[in-house]
């Protein structure tokens, strides 16, 4: 019965959960430990296991895990569950380490249970043997786990340093009163320049318990009694105040503590070194943690001065018991007490990344040490700093005195002006007085006024004016002004006067509006000389800014040529809607020229010369044409060449960002919300591209109209310009009629008529029209003779063809897709290029849309031979016929053209059966030089009919040739030598079916009429007759006519 009682006894004390005072276990690592089971440290025995064990390290206070080039790792474990002192009760452990390395990581376990670890290991290179110096990481036991064997292991990639170890036990109170102590408040700061100094007061529960026992964690702070609890202030700091109750045999142990903060409100002029950390912002951060951007408000006091600290852009903090970290954009500000003046401050930490630390008033005379005197400063990080300590000296500011009077003492530097200029106090010294007798020079501080404010021609003397603090003071100087020079800019167009202006030197220069153009002349610039090359480009002059020297400025004017040369087309960055070659430009046309020095594009030095419709015939020396290639939603932009670094971008959304690479990064855009072209630097950040107005360079921005907006040249084919002159003859205005009589090659020509356009094509790269007047043709005109008979062609009356002008016109491509065949043309413009067969380039084209009647007239080869009245050569018909006379650069029909493949020239068929019965000969030659077909494959003796421009020979020529005799066409003829026939759509397929019409020719022999009852009559009868023709061939036709 007893037994069971006594395990009865030890089952309640088991459950009880009181303990008694804590007793710590610490061991220092001055030495590398012995590896192996039940080596002492400290009085304790442990089983030690290590890899890549050394020796101490002074530097770093500590023995060292691993190395350079390996991994080390240390392990203690108790030999049984852990005991010290009577304690067996974890409550902490702890462990200092050093980082070497690259990272070193601690475990422990108690009882087989893990412990949690707070602390973070970093590297301190200067802790000299001293383990305090060096980082804590605290472990907590599991709820489970405070008793047991404990392991300790602490692994380093690389060098790794264990300094310290700390173990916290407690001693089993079972069975005795829970007893505790509470302070009334968990922290206090007290301030060493106050008469009064409030402490927390000690509850006890219960309240009978005595022998109460206080400490402090740090007597550099403050000290306390040990039985009473009185505190003595000793410095500036901070330290933990314990009181604590060993318990006896009826109470439990317990303690209570609380945070001290003493600090040093006191004002005197001195030096002071603050330590920036938790204590002074008063904060318990215990390393990095994440803010919002702009969120961080950090502020601490100390001797009167109060300093706070703030993130502008970075979510980056960090603070400890040992230093604060500031990142990029962080802004401290630092504040003397009143009435005082900051003389120099220093920043004391391990780690410094802000190289640019810039200060809002003073100098910055070392990287970390300031000096000046004002009462508030400002200091912008740029990187990463660990900041320990401060230094800061001030002292009183200079008492205020009450100026009395100033006085300008000293000469001008300047004494001769030029008129419309400014007096200058350049060597004019402001010196004030005070009441206390003391000076000081202030021209700096000064300000100035003149009398007169503008120097004049006549003006002999100045009154210089100095304010400063509203006391002011004057003096007269003596000047010469003299005249400014002028200078005459004149404008002159074709050979006129269009505007002159006397300016004074440095007044700015106006051109006048690009003159329109003149005739086919169009204008391209402007140039200093009175005559120009016509066969070269000229170097166009770029306009004075302001006025320097007499100058004349002559307008050049040429001829458009489309299909020809290139062309710069000015475009605002809204209108780049293609891929293509582009110049990157300013308004005003100055070009980037590839160089980017700081992160800023440079200009040409001359600009594009861009005409009224803002074209341009050539780029400024130096200008980089760059290639704009679809990417995402909008361009990747290049340079050709042998460059490696090609691709155009900008690095971030900032000036001095814009950039060549090797590859491209992302997209150049129209940002249509902005207004601007913009780089898409990455998803969440845009820069936008404008010209920096002072110089002509081209930056990015963080925003958009920083500055003006920038504009493009695209580079494309078809323009080019010939013919350049400074005076250009107008246009003489004729008609079709007279320019064929009168026109002179090579002059420049409005033909003013009434035309339509008989037939439209083009042939090697050339747009024509052939048009033709409604006059009377000036060449060639032809009637029949009184005792000809007339010849018909296909049923068409050669007695009524249309014998009017024509005129082959040539014409740019986008004049020629305008106009359509049988439209009405009331004026051409250009230059005439041929008299004999009317031909003109033309410039300019006046049409209506409207559709005129128009078939062209037919011939055949009879008709090319040179003469109206034909007779042929069969002595059985003996009547002549006429054959109407085809005109110069006519567009015509032609058929009844045999192919003769000897000579390549097309003949009248001879005479077979009905056939040509008069036995006509014709033949005429060709020129493919406008055919559709350059070479057509023709079949010999096979006969044609074709479309064709008819052109007259200048001077015909008598030269007969000989040609072997064909079976169906006679070719003893020799071809015309007046005419030459120009084929526009022959081809294989334009072979005529027969041949039969060439008997039309046939001569009537005699008519005969019948009545409806069969009667025959030499005479018509009233009514209706049938009329029977009888030819000279015996063949008859028939036909009803009504009398």
């Amino acid at each position: 019965m007893r037994k069971i009682f006594t395990l009865l006894i030890v089952a309640i004390l088991a459950t009880a959960t009181s303990w008694a005072g804590i007793t710590t276990y610490q061991h220092v690592f001055t030495t590398k430990p012995t590896v192996g089971d039940g080596k002492p440290l400290t009085d304790v025995d442990w089983n030690i296991k290590a890899t890549n064990l050394n020796g101490f390290q002074k530097s770093y206070a500590g023995v060292q895990i691993g190395a350079k080039g390996s991994n080390g790792k240390i392990t203690l474990t108790s030999p049984s569950a852990w005991t010290y002192k009577g304690g067996t009760k974890i409550t902490e452990v702890r462990l200092w380490l050093n980082l070497g390395g690259t990272s070193i990581t601690p475990t422990v376990t108690i009882g087989g249970k893990v412990a949690t670890s707070t602390g973070k290991v970093v590297k301190n290179t200067s802790a000299n043997s001293d383990w305090t110096k060096t980082s804590k990481v605290t472990f907590t036991p599991a709820a489970d786990g405070e008793s047991g064997v404990i392991e300790i292991s602490v692994s380093s990639v690389k060098a790794g340093y264990i300094c310290a170890l700390e173990i916290d036990t407690k001693e089993d109170e079972s069975g005795k009163t829970p007893t505790q102590l509470s302070w009334s408040a968990p922290t206090a700061t007290v301030d060493l320049a106050s008469e009064v100094k409030e402490f927390p007061t000690l509850t006890k529960n219960p309240e009978s318990i005595t022998g109460i026992t206080y400490s402090s964690s740090n007597a550099d702070v403050a000290t306390v009694n040990e039985a009473t609890g009185e505190i003595t202030i000793v410095a500036c700091g901070q330290t933990t105040i314990k009181a604590a109750y060993a318990g006896d045999d009826t109470y439990a142990s317990s303690s209570a503590t609380y945070t001290l903060r003493v600090v040093d409100n006191s004002i005197a002029a001195g030096e002071y070194t603050f330590p920036i950390n938790n204590w002074f912002w008063a904060t318990n951060y215990t390393g990095s943690f994440n803010v919002e951007k702009g969120s961080l408000k950090l502020q601490g006091q100390q001797n009167g001065i109060s300093i706070s600290l703030g993130n502008v852009n970075s979510t980056n903090a960090y603070v400890d018991d040992n230093e604060t970290r500031t990142y990029s954009s962080y802004i401290m500000t630092v504040n003397a007490p009143e009435g005082y003046v900051l003389k120099k401050i220093e920043f004391v930490g391990t780690k410094w990344q802000s190289s640019t630390l810039n200060a809002s008033a003073g100098n910055m005379g070392a990287q970390k040490i300031w000096s000046g005197n004002v009462s508030s400063v400002e200091f912008y990080f740029a990187g990463t700093c660990e900041i320990k300590n401060v230094k800061i000296a001030y002292e009183k500011a200079a008492p205020a005195k009450t100026l009395t009077s100033i006085a300008i003492t000293g000469e001008p530097a300047q004494t001769e002006y030029t008129e419309g200029e400014t007096f200058s106090a350049e060597g004019l010294i402001v010196t004030a007085t005070y009441d206390d007798a003391s000076t000081a020079v202030v021209t700096a501080d000064a300000t100035w006024t003149f009398d007169p404010a503008t120097l004049a021609v006549g003006t002999t003397s100045v009154t210089a004016t100095a304010t400063y603090n509203e006391k002011t003071a004057s003096e007269t100087y003596n000047v010469t002004v003299k005249e400014i020079p002028s200078y005459t800019y004149t404008w002159m167009v074709n050979g006129a006067e269009v505007k002159k202006s006397v300016l004074k030197e440095g007044a700015a220069v106006e051109a006048p509006a690009n003159p329109e153009n003149i005739a086919d002349k169009v204008f391209t610039g402007w140039v200093t000389t009175a005559t120009v090359d016509a066969n070269v480009a000229p170097t166009y002059a770029t306009i004075d800014a302001t006025a320097k020297a007499n100058t004349t400025y002559y307008a050049v004017f040429a001829t458009l040529k489309q299909g020809a040369g290139e062309k710069w087309v000015k475009k605002a960055a809204s209108e780049i809607t293609e891929e293509g070659v582009y110049a990157l430009i300013s308004k005003d046309g100055y070009a980037f020229n590839g160089t980017i020095e700081s992160g800023h594009g440079k200009s040409t030095a001359a600009t594009f010369v861009f005409d009224k419709n803002n074209e341009a015939t050539s780029a400024p020396e130096g200008t980089c044409e760059l290639t704009f290639v679809k990417k995402g939603e909008g361009y990747s932009i290049y340079r050709d060449g042998t460059e490696k670094y090609k691709y155009l971008y900008s690095e971030a959304s900032k000036s001095g960002s814009l950039k060549w690479a090797v590859a491209e990064q992302n997209y150049w855009y129209y940002d249509e919300t902005k207004g601007s072209w913009a780089y898409k630097v990455k998803a969440t950040e845009t820069a936008y591209l404008n010209v920096y107005n002072t110089n002509n360079t081209f930056r990015t921005y963080y925003q958009a109209g920083s500055t003006s907006p920038v504009y493009f040249a695209q580079k494309v084919a078809g323009a080019g310009y010939t013919d350049f002159t400074t005076i250009v003859k107008a246009a003489e205005v004729t008609t079709l009629a007279n320019l064929a009589v009168n026109g002179a090659e090579g002059a420049a020509y409005q033909v003013k008529d009434e035309m339509v356009v008989a037939k439209k094509f083009q042939k090697a790269g050339k747009n024509y029209i052939v048009v033709k007047d409604a006059a009377q043709a000036v060449r060639n005109f032809s009637t029949p003779a009184a005792a000809d008979k007339f010849f018909n062609i296909n049923g068409n009356k050669q007695e009524e063809y249309a014998q009017n002008n024509w005129m082959l016109v040539s014409l740019p491509v986008e004049l020629y897709n305008q106009v359509n065949e049988k439209n009405t043309v009331t004026s051409i413009t250009g230059t005439l290029t041929e008299k004999f067969n009317v031909a003109m380039e033309a410039t300019n084209v006046v049409f209506e849309n409207a559709t005129n009647y128009f078939a062209p007239n037919t011939y055949c080869p009879i008709n090319f031979m040179g003469e109206s009245s034909v007779k042929g050569t069969n002595p059985a018909y003996t009547s002549r016929y006429y054959f109407a006379t085809p005109k110069a650069n006519e567009y015509a029909n032609v058929l009844w053209a045999v192919y003769n493949a000897t000579d390549g020239a097309f003949y009248l068929p001879s005479h077979t059966g009905s056939i040509n019965v008069q036995e006509f000969k014709a033949a005429f030659n060709v020129d493919y030089s406008l055919n559709s077909v350059a070479t057509p494959e023709l079949v010999n003796g096979d006969m044609y009919s074709f479309e064709a421009l008819v052109k007259e020979v200048a001077v015909p020529t008598t030269d007969a040739k000989s040609a072997p005799r064909k079976v169906a066409y006679d070719s003893t003829v020799t071809p015309s030598t007046k005419f030459v026939v120009y084929p526009l759509d022959l081809d294989a397929d334009k072979v005529a079916t027969g041949v039969n019409d060439v008997n039309c020719a046939k001569e009537v022999k005699g008519v005969s009429y019948f009545n409806m009852m069969g009667v025959e009559s030499a005479q018509p009868f009233d009514g209706v007759n049938i009329m029977v023709t009888t030819y000279t061939d015996g063949t008859q036709s028939a036909a009803k006519v009504l009398r």
